[in-house]
């Protein structure tokens, strides 16, 4: 699955402890969609909802990579 294209400017105005904050907070609605064996009734917003996450997650590990944060 490709990640959605998601701009980093919406993080730009963020620490570096709120860019590790966030990331955390969408890694774990990622895990909350993680496939399951059970088919779900709604898998084409599950889809897109973790492509969107794992954007945000690209352009969130961008601005930190920018910002040199550890």
């Amino acid at each position: 699955m490709q990640p959605a294209n998601v701009a980093p400017e919406q993080y730009l105005g963020m620490s570096c402890q709120q860019l590790k904050n966030e990331k955390r907070r969408i890694g774990t609605r990622q895990t909350d969609l993680a496939p399951t064996v059970i088919p779900v009734e709604d898998e084409p917003n599950r889809q897109a909802e973790l492509s969107q996450l794992s954007g945000e997650i690209k352009a969130i590990d961008k601005v930190s990579a920018d910002k040199k944060c550890g």
